[in-house]
């Protein structure tokens, strides 16, 4: 027979594992699980002492997250990697490492070698920025990439067609 007490438990649990299910499903209205779709890709040169690139990227599709590798050669003058609001015209006022952002950051700072979490974002425009050390007595080249994850079906990147 089944007692008050061991009713309440089943009920608690059938809650928890209704509650999961839903939660998992909800995530998944695509058949296709999370993947890397596309990369935008940004190479150029940083100044030296402190100069800094940026460029502009579109993350208006539905329901991405978003990562950032910095492609660069972990060595004595590296640059970070950023992602900003679209508005950012310079991400620091003084010397780099050591300043405070001046404007917002929704991921970074990414040091040459490494990859940031995968953050979802709203829709919009945001700016990929690249700062270089002050103290980098020379230009500094680099190669950063931003990832697109979402749940599109067909062939993820870096895998075969």
């Amino acid at each position: 027979m089944l007692s008050i007490k061991n009713f309440r438990f089943l009920n608690f649990r059938r809650s928890i594992v209704s509650a999961a299910a839903a939660f998992f499903l909800a995530g998944c209205s695509s058949p296709c699980g999370l993947g890397l779709h596309d990369r935008m890709p940004f190479k150029e040169t940083v100044p030296c002492c402190g100069g800094f690139r940026f460029q502009d990227v579109d993350l208006s599709a539905k329901d991405i997250q978003v990562d950032i590798a910095n492609n660069g050669i972990v060595g004595q003058w590296t640059v970070d990697a950023f992602l900003t609001s679209a508005s950012c015209a310079k991400l620091f006022d003084g010397p780099y490492p050591g300043s405070t952002p001046l404007c917002e950051v929704f991921l970074g700072p990414v040091r040459a070698g490494g990859v940031s979490s995968r953050v979802s974002v709203p829709r919009g425009t945001y700016r990929l920025f690249v700062q270089g050390q002050t103290d980098a007595p020379s230009a500094v080249s680099f190669a950063v990439d931003v990832g697109i994850w979402d749940h599109r079906c067909g062939n993820v990147v870096g895998s075969p067609p």
